[in-house]
């Protein structure tokens, strides 16, 4: 084990906050209008096979890569892991940052939504 596998942890907690943001933003849309429900299906799918799980996103064109990190956090913190635990390189650390920034200002906004409009929520919730 190297000091490299710390960037594990970072990777971790950046990972917790976007699922965290994620799942809170699907709460409040799918509270909003359950056909969100099949529409966060199709969605996670999606991701799930454009993250590079099945293959490797490094294997493909640089200006691929970009955009597939860009609007693919999933397969950026995918590709975090596959780099420090399979081939002992560093984290691109400028995006690890930009991710954690994004998706907390994210589960920030959410979560002040739903407190200012909780009763709301509630009675909506209740009323189906």
């Amino acid at each position: 084990m190297t000091l490299t596998w710390l960037w594990v942890f970072a990777i971790a907690v950046v990972q917790y906050i976007v699922i965290a943001a994620l799942s809170l933003l699907g709460a409040v849309t799918v509270c909003l209008a359950q056909d969100f429900a099949k529409l966060i299906q199709l969605f996670t799918i999606a991701m799930m096979f454009s993250s590079g799980i099945f293959w490797d996103v490094r294997a493909l064109d640089p200006a691929m890569q970009w955009y597939i990190f860009t609007f693919n956090p999933i397969a950026f913190l995918l590709d975090a892991y596959r780099q420090v635990l399979l081939y002992h390189n560093h984290v691109d650390l400028l995006q690890l940052l930009q991710t954690l920034t994004v998706f907390s200002a994210l589960c920030a906004a959410v979560m002040l939504w739903i407190k200012r409009n909780e009763t709301w929520l509630a009675l909506r919730v209740l009323s189906r």
